[in-house]
């Protein structure tokens, strides 16, 4: 029941003949390896994601969302590299959306650095049947902040789009979103920036609210929601409120 409800809510549910194909882990690993980490690696991180690095045995909720996201509007084949057929990519939508599971509420995962994640999703007025996924994570290393808002599936918008940022309900801030991503594939194709790092210096006692990327999309990020063992762990990199 979770996976429906959570699956409806991003609109990730897959093809029905995912259901004939299971996906092991080392399965789910190659296909990225070879699929998405061409693009989204550590030298070139597209989209605010590397994927050189990734294990589907290792549970992240919110990372899994964009990625049924991505694999759902097509990204198997944005590095020109043939397509695994229809089957293998609706058994590893359907992986990576039950790996979603949870994504709409705060994640805390201690790595090299300790990271917290969610994502929330807008209506999208250019495709009403599939909201925009947005995913913050917010990262503290060596007691140093940053906090990383990506979006998936739209185009990417032009750069020199300006988004706004407000924090509790406290008048806005304008971030202009500046730059391309190369394809990490060889190719010379390039797009608009599908991530942005926020100046967030401080944790939000209720709420951040994105609006202006895209005509008429708004989304609220509940930092009520962060449990206070979240706060005191980030409370080490972002100034508590």
């Amino acid at each position: 029941m979770k996976l429906t409800i959570v699956a409806a809510i991003l609109g990730l549910l897959p093809a029905a003949n995912a259901q004939n194909t299971v996906l092991s882990v080392a399965q789910q690993n190659t296909l990225v390896q070879k699929h998405c980490a061409v693009c989204h690696a550590d030298a070139h991180p597209n989209g605010g994601l590397s994927l050189e690095h990734f294990d589907a045995g290792h549970r992240d909720p919110s990372l899994a969302a964009m990625m049924a996201s991505k694999v759902k509007n097509g990204a198997m084949g944005a590095a020109g590299i043939p397509g695994p057929g229809q089957a293998v990519e609706d058994a590893l939508l359907a992986a990576f959306s039950a790996a979603a599971v949870g994504a709409t509420e705060w994640s805390l995962d201690r790595g090299a650095a300790v990271t917290a994640s969610i994502v929330q999703q807008a209506p999208a007025k250019a495709s009403p049947n599939q909201p925009e996924v947005y995913r913050l994570k917010l990262t503290c290393k060596d007691q140093k902040p940053e906090a990383q808002l990506s979006w998936s599936p739209q185009p990417a918008p032009p750069s020199g789009r300006a988004l706004s940022t407000a924090v509790d309900g406290q008048p806005a801030s304008q971030l202009v979103i500046e730059g391309n991503e190369k394809m990490g594939n060889g190719s010379s194709g390039s797009t608009g920036p599908a991530s942005a790092l926020l100046p967030l210096a401080r944790l939000p006692e209720q709420s951040l609210t994105i609006s202006g990327l895209f005509p008429q999309e708004t989304v609220v990020f509940p930092f009520s929601k962060l449990t206070p063992e979240m706060r005191r762990e980030l409370s080490a990199c972002f100034t508590a409120r």
